[in-house]
């Protein structure tokens, strides 16, 4: 009989499943890399052959260090961070949403924003503004130019809600694609992952939504139990 507690076996579900997800994300390299060599081992190359061999195995190589990364940085996203407070995550945001205001008018995005009251969880502040960071990066860099990002945040009777509004082509889960983007979207992908990571570190929600108007990132936040005493924002 499993005498495990739900919360048990709920982490175990959920490092089993990063378990999977590094194995995945490093197995397609890992195996280009293993079948580049032992392709240019089977058969006699000549000197063009092998530089082509090499280059395919270096490339390999390459985007096996780009995997590794990727998983490294999963695996920090797991921790919540070690100066947890109650902080007012608008202030937060409302430095990101400064800090990305130039990167938006390069790119010809407009931006709106509504955060009328404080909006109070508890977190480590750093962790939070490079979760929040990572989401205005990747939805910027995907946002049509002449369109508006609209960022909300709002509380509600136990979750705070951050949402990211624009016509931008699907992040989270979407394929890598030929677009004309500043960035790679697969490394907008694998950025929005990590942050989605971060948000469960805290014991929040990432989702993404698509719909006949556009494109939202949805971030829920646990409310702080008390919420009185604000240390910073």
């Amino acid at each position: 009989m499993n005498s495990a507690h739900p919360g048990e076996r709920s982490f175990a579900n959920d490092h089993q499943r990063f378990v999977s997800d590094v194995f995945h994300h490093l197995g397609q390299p890992l195996t280009e890399l293993r079948c580049s060599i032992e392709l240019a081992l089977r058969k006699p190359l000549d000197c063009a052959g092998y530089r082509e061999a090499l280059r395919s195995a270096l490339l390999a190589a390459n985007r096996v260090v780009d995997a590794a990364s990727f998983a490294r940085q999963l695996a920090e996203a797991e921790y919540p961070g070690g100066d947890i407070q109650v902080l007012d995550v608008t202030r937060i945001l409302q430095e990101a949403i400064d800090d990305f205001l130039p990167v938006a008018d390069d790119a010809k995005v407009a931006m709106a924003w509504r955060m009328v009251d404080p909006v109070f969880i508890r977190a480590d502040p750093a962790r939070v503004h490079e979760m929040l960071f990572r989401v205005m990066d990747c939805v910027l860099h995907a946002a049509s130019s002449g369109t508006m990002l609209t960022v909300s945040a709002e509380s509600g009777d136990v979750q705070a809600s951050l949402e990211f509004s624009t016509c931008f082509q699907p992040l989270l889960w979407a394929e890598p694609s030929d677009h004309d983007n500043p960035k790679p979207p697969e490394e907008m992908h694998r950025s929005l992952q990590v942050a989605r990571q971060m948000v469960q570190a805290i014991g929040g929600t990432l989702l993404e939504n698509t719909d006949s108007i556009g494109n939202t990132v949805r971030i829920r936040l646990p409310l702080a139990e008390n919420s009185e005493t604000v240390l910073i924002g």
